[in-house]
């Protein structure tokens, strides 16, 4: 079945949104300019509209098919420049010289890392000759844990008498560029805190919603330390709450060779899995006799549990995604109607970029949509290869093919991100969706029995013998040597191509058409031949 360019109206308005995005984070040039081309733009598409000149010629609808191309290109460019924190005129970032004091509220909970305590803060205020200027803005705040861990919570404001300084560019050779990593959350500062130079005001002003996530997230993660063995507990932190504070570097190295990385970042499958949970949950859930009632009543009861776990992982981008996803699919059931899938995925891929364009360059948000599009294109041509008589033999079948689709959907950008490919992900994710299933049931049940301590303590000693088979497993595979595959040297033009390879071995075994073979064969020489020529 062809798809239909008319079917999926989203994709179209996303492609030329992204690119202007693109543009402006790569060029970071004056968008200013585009606000006058974009007025004159939608006078021509209006009064094109108006005068219903597009039938009247096919050109004239290739035309207005242009229009519209470069009006989404020019609204996605400006709209991402206008989102830029350091271009605004009241950023902190332009008065750093001979500022006396800065006032600071903690906009993210203390955390704790390797060498120091750090929180996220919003400079709203500075002193300087005398004078006070509102600003904003966002800084990472260090402190260092030779000292005594500071005692601030989320909301509180601070006085700090401390020079703030630029985060500095990665060193020649470096794998990672913190710089850029803090620049796509707007943070382009940080400042190191040493006793007497800073001091809380005693003045606290908390989101009342995020101040009682906070709360929460701290409590659930004491209940599964004080219910847990406290190497299992800090991955249960991980993989149910995305605490990753607590996890030591021995159990993030035997996760990364394994291909399990995802299982400790909460991600789309953590909420497919909830939302399975829920479905079923709700359903027992006595409601109205009349049937329309009753499904909105299941519907507004699932949407508040999808929301209520995205709040407590703290939001993520694939928590994000996954819940505008689930949200709307849940949507297309409540009115009874079946749009297009692509459509649904560019749609909310729209959604979330409203809310942040930035995150089009987040690894976790190009590898959730990387999950999804690779489940909706190659597991279909896959589920179709065989199927067994037995119902659980087949849901387990099911379950592996969507795992192995999702992982060659994600292939190309995994190699990108980590110059390499744990080619032992294709074992070790058969048995990781069934135990995050498993475990995320487990949790649900667990924090549910919150006001039953010893059915807690039941569930918490389940927990841990479940956490502690598949660490002792997934560490098992780690050893073998040809765990992973390196890829030394690797840029996006291969990235691309190697979409452009998957997509068309997909065409190929669809519609069996030897050009695709081909495209896909010549795709993987012209891959092959810059990793060689680069190295």
């Amino acid at each position: 079945m062809y798809l239909r360019w008319q079917e999926i109206p989203f994709v179209r308005l996303l492609i030329p949104f992204c690119l202007g995005i693109s543009l402006i984070h790569y060029q970071q040039s004056d968008y200013y300019c585009s606000l006058l081309v974009i007025s004159i733009f939608l006078v021509l598409l209006f009064l094109s509209e108006w005068l219903k000149i597009w039938r009247q010629n096919s050109l004239f609808q290739w035309g207005r098919g242009v229009l519209i191309f470069l009006l989404l290109f020019l609204i996605g460019g400006q709209y991402t420049y206008q989102q830029i924190a350091i271009q605004q005129t009241d950023h902190f970032g332009h008065y750093l010289k001979d500022v006396e004091s800065w006032e600071v509220r903690i906009s993210q909970p203390l955390e704790e890392k390797k060498k120091s305590w750090q929180a996220i803060g919003e400079v709203y205020r500075l002193h300087k000759n005398g004078n006070i200027r509102h600003t904003k803005g966002k800084i990472v705040l260090r402190w260092s844990k030779k000292g005594e861990m500071p005692q601030i919570s989320y909301g509180d404001h601070l006085l700090i008498e401390s020079n703030i300084k630029a985060i500095r560019p990665p060193k020649p050779g470096a794998t990672f560029d913190y710089q850029q990593f803090m620049a796509l959350q707007q943070i382009y500062h940080q400042v190191y805190l040493r006793k007497g130079q800073w001091a809380a005001t005693g003045f606290s002003s908390p989101n009342v919603l995020m101040n009682w996530v906070y709360r929460y997230r701290a409590y659930a993660t004491q209940s599964l330390f004080e219910n847990m063995g406290k190497k299992e507990a800090s991955v249960a932190a991980a993989l149910l709450l995305g605490n990753k504070q607590y996890l030591d570097q021995s159990i993030r190295g035997i996760y990364g060779r394994t291909g399990a990385m995802h299982v400790l970042a909460v991600s789309g499958m953590h909420v497919a899995i909830i939302t399975g949970i829920l479905q079923w949950l709700i359903q027992w859930i006595p409601t109205y006799r009349n049937r329309l009632r009753k499904h909105w009543t299941q519907i507004v009861l699932l949407w508040i549990g999808i929301w209520a776990y995205a709040l407590l992982t703290g939001l993520g981008a694939s928590v994000l995604r996954a819940a505008i996803m689930f949200t709307i699919l849940t949507a297309g059931d409540l009115f009874r109607k079946k749009p297009n899938v692509y459509n649904r995925i560019a749609f909310s891929a729209f959604i979330i970029l409203l809310y942040d364009p930035f995150l089009l360059f987040h690894a976790g948000f190009q590898l959730s949509f990387g999950a999804v599009v690779g489940i909706v294109l190659i597991f279909p041509p896959l589920n179709q290869l065989y199927s067994f008589p037995n119902k659980i033999l087949n849901s387990i079948w099911q379950g592996t093919l969507v795992t192995t689709a999702a992982q060659i959907g994600t292939l190309p950008l995994v190699i990108f991100y980590f110059q390499q490919f744990p080619l032992l992900s294709f074992v070790s994710n058969i048995f990781l969706s069934l135990f995050a299933f498993l475990f995320l049931l487990l949790g649900v049940l667990f924090f549910a029995c919150a006001y039953f301590p010893f059915l807690q303590a039941c569930l918490g000693k389940m927990m841990e013998l479940l956490m502690a088979g598949n660490n002792y497993l997934l560490e098992y595979l780690s050893h073998y040597t040809f765990a992973v595959i390196p890829f030394p040297t690797t840029n996006m033009i291969q990235c691309l191509l190697g979409y452009g390879m998957v997509l068309s071995f997909i065409l190929y075994f669809k519609f069996r058409k030897v050009d695709w073979l081909k495209m896909g064969i010549a795709m993987f020489i012209i891959t092959l031949s810059i990793g060689l020529s680069v190295n």
